[in-house]
């Protein structure tokens, strides 16, 4: 399942993006550059567009 983002916030996230469905719920990650991999958490109330100027 892809959703797919408004031109706005497509702008401030330009990133590959991933889903994936696991047991029934739906996990959307997103990736950049190379190298090793760096798990950015992010929790309620609060979601990944927080990470966006770290991840660039």
């Amino acid at each position: 399942m892809t959703v797919e983002l408004p031109d706005w916030l497509a702008a401030e996230l330009p990133f590959e993006h991933h889903t994936a469905s696991i047991r029934g719920r739906s996990m959307h990650w997103m990736t950049q550059g190379t190298g090793r991999p760096v798990l950015l958490v992010h929790g309620n109330p609060t979601w990944g567009f927080l990470w966006r100027k770290v991840a660039r």
